[in-house]
């Protein structure tokens, strides 16, 4: 049985997560396609949001590696390609750019299995894109 602590991301094979040492499963595809989007854990469940497609605001979230993706909310604005980091706390998420350009936004992404709690905590100095 896979702990969902353990999710792992790779982040151009598409997503796996592994089920033993050296067996990975994938999991099943998003319901979009999902380019430069920030990636962690929350609450035992596997977060993507954002990213550089149209729509990009949305979050998706899927639990099990067996369990199908839904939608769990939105950011408060359409932006990708920022920086992730999985907190105790939940999926930090890190500059990034939207339609208007580079940000230095700074968002903690909290799930509780229900519903999705957004945070947005002290800016970067700088905004920074791509890190």
């Amino acid at each position: 049985m896979v702990r969902l602590s353990t999710w792992f991301v790779l982040a151009f094979a598409g997503l796996a997560v592994p089920v033993h040492a050296h067996d990975w499963r994938a999991l099943p595809p998003l319901p979009v396609q999902v380019r430069g989007a920030y990636m962690g854990v929350s609450g035992g469940a596997l977060l993507v949001a954002g990213g550089t497609e149209a729509e990009s605001d949305r979050v998706w979230a899927i639990e099990t590696p067996e369990g199908t993706w839904r939608e769990a909310g939105r950011l408060p604005v359409a932006m990708g390609r920022g920086a992730s980091v999985t907190t105790d706390e939940g999926l930090l998420c890190l500059g990034g750019a939207d339609a208007s350009g580079p940000r230095a936004d700074v968002l903690l992404l909290t799930w509780d299995g229900a519903k999705l709690t957004t945070v947005a905590l002290p800016p970067l100095p700088h905004s920074c894109v791509g890190a």
